[in-house]
């Protein structure tokens, strides 16, 4: 089956090659690749969580993320990091709307090397990768 995650060769290629690296995102496409590594093993590669799709209200935006964060917290990830993808086609009003509807209590927006930094600091996400590639697979 065709996935976008990573596997665990190829991140840890990125994250051992590039020592200065405070972190990696990836996922232009829907992928749940999460680990640390790198040099010193606390380099964070994490994937988007949540893609702020265009279409829906900015209010249903809001409760898709509040879920996300209870189903993540239930899970044990405290604190949960959550990478947002917005597209070009989101506007500041919208994107605002949206955080907006969050409670600011929970919620922190914080520029990608402070969440990358805070990441590092304190890793809750589980390690993920996509399984080894075999080539004799179609």
């Amino acid at each position: 089956a065709f996935t976008f995650d990573l596997t665990q060769r190829v991140a840890e290629t990125y994250l051992n090659n590039m020592p200065d690296l405070l972190g990696m995102v990836h996922g232009y496409a829907p992928a749940f690749t999460f680990a640390s590594g790198g040099r010193d093993g606390r380099t964070p590669l994490l994937s988007f969580d949540y893609y702020l799709d265009p279409a829906p209200p900015p209010e249903q935006a809001a409760a898709d993320l509040q879920e996300l964060r209870a189903i993540n917290l239930r899970a044990g990830a405290a604190p949960y990091y959550c990478l947002v993808h917005v597209r070009e086609w989101s506007n500041i009003t919208r994107v605002e709307q949206v955080l907006d509807g969050l409670d600011s209590d929970f919620f922190e927006v914080v520029p990608l090397d402070t969440f990358l930094a805070m990441a590092r600091a304190k890793p809750t996400f589980e390690t993920h990768f996509a399984p080894p590639y075999n080539s004799t697979q179609e």
